[in-house]
């Protein structure tokens, strides 16, 4: 009793400091504004700062407060609640500060809503009973450890805007399948890996165990990029302990854009998948530039010059040709009936042959 008393006296003092601080359904709330330059997570409104009457059951952050938006939910602020179960976060928060929700015992579900941008480090790490999480297509950035522990998240949704997913970010989460989508240019170390150590702030790569994913899809167009213009490599952060693996194990599936498949093949963490070419069109740079002549069971390339792969859809190469003029003709009599990847320079398209 003495504690609550002490915190509410300290929240009516920071609110007789700050006008428009406020105190909803036992939060408070206070001004924040960093909108400072290059700041890509601009934060102008109120966030949750404190608790001063926890809450159970089901939470629901408003989206406004005194009429300002609700942008962020402050460091800690929820962190080791024993009685909520579940989160609802309105399209006005911005950010989820480190370790906002952490140690939540019985939060079982969490709503996000579009306009997230970030998650910041711990926001969830150690919920035992959270078993799916869909991350909103608004953000960029999954912060250190921010679902690490939480032993039942078997279900991710990952959105289709995320750029990095920091080290041990999923760290012994039971996932069996994600999707990584094309704005992906780093994970880090042991984001999705295993680990029967109990302390993770200085783990180390003996101490990781290979991932629960079985499938990866990878959309990411190409695990390296080149920014000399062909001089010399410059190799994107996939940290080769992302997963915890340090060998092949073909049990785990790895489904990757047609077109760059051998680079996946020859490149770690990705080379320790077995890896196939993805057959969804969507995941590739799709163009017409192929005419089939079912006659004659020719193919016309259509303003495209280079060298041009043929692949069967276990990724094999099956047919290699360079094309060196326009509208050149190709011979597929070798080819047997069947769905095949045609891929010169970036131009990718999917034939079927009969």
């Amino acid at each position: 009793m003495k504690k609550i008393t002490f915190f509410i006296a300290v929240a009516l003092l920071m609110v007789s400091f700050t006008a428009k601080a406020q105190i909803v359904d036992g939060i408070l709330y206070t001004p924040i504004n960093r909108n400072g330059l290059g700041e890509r997570v601009p934060l102008v409104g109120v966030m949750a700062s404190a608790v001063i009457m926890p809450p159970s059951g089901d939470l629901v952050i408003p989206a406004q407060v005194g009429g300002q938006n609700v942008v962020a939910i402050g460091p800690a602020v929820f962190s080791k609640n024993k009685n909520i179960t579940s989160v609802t976060i309105p399209s006005t928060v911005k950010d989820i500060m480190p370790s906002a929700f952490s140690e939540c015992d019985k939060l079982t579900k969490v709503n996000l809503s579009e306009g997230l941008l970030r998650i910041s480090a711990l926001a969830f790490t150690n919920c035992d009973n959270l078993t799916e999480i869909t991350i909103p297509n608004s953000v960029f950035a999954i912060g250190q450890t921010s679902f690490a522990g939480c032993k039942k998240l078997a279900t991710v949704n990952m959105g289709n805007s995320v750029e990095s997913i920091d080290a041990k970010a999923f760290l012994n989460c039971p996932i069996k399948k994600i999707t990584l989508p094309s704005t992906l240019t780093m994970i880090g170390f042991a984001a999705f890996a295993q680990t029967d150590a109990t302390e993770w702030f200085n783990l180390t790569a003996d101490q990781l165990k290979p991932t629960t994913l079985t499938e990866v899809t990878a959309k990411m167009d190409n695990p390296v990029t080149d920014t000399s213009n062909g001089s010399s490599p410059d190799w994107r952060d996939f940290n080769d302990l992302a997963f915890g693996m340090t060998a092949v194990d073909t049990s785990k599936k790895l489904i990757v854009p047609a077109a760059y498949q051998h680079l996946y093949e020859t490149n770690t963490p990705w080379s320790y998948f077995f890896a196939s070419p993805s057959t969804d069109l969507k995941d590739t740079k799709v163009s017409n530039f192929l005419h089939f002549n079912s006659t004659n069971k020719t193919v016309t390339v259509l303003g495209a010059k280079g060298n041009m792969s043929v692949f069967d859809l276990s990724g094999k190469v099956i047919l290699s040709q360079k094309i060196t003029e326009d509208n050149a003709t190709v011979s597929l009599n070798n080819l047997n009936t069947g769905i095949y990847i045609f891929k010169v320079g970036k131009n990718i398209q999917k034939l079927m042959i009969k």
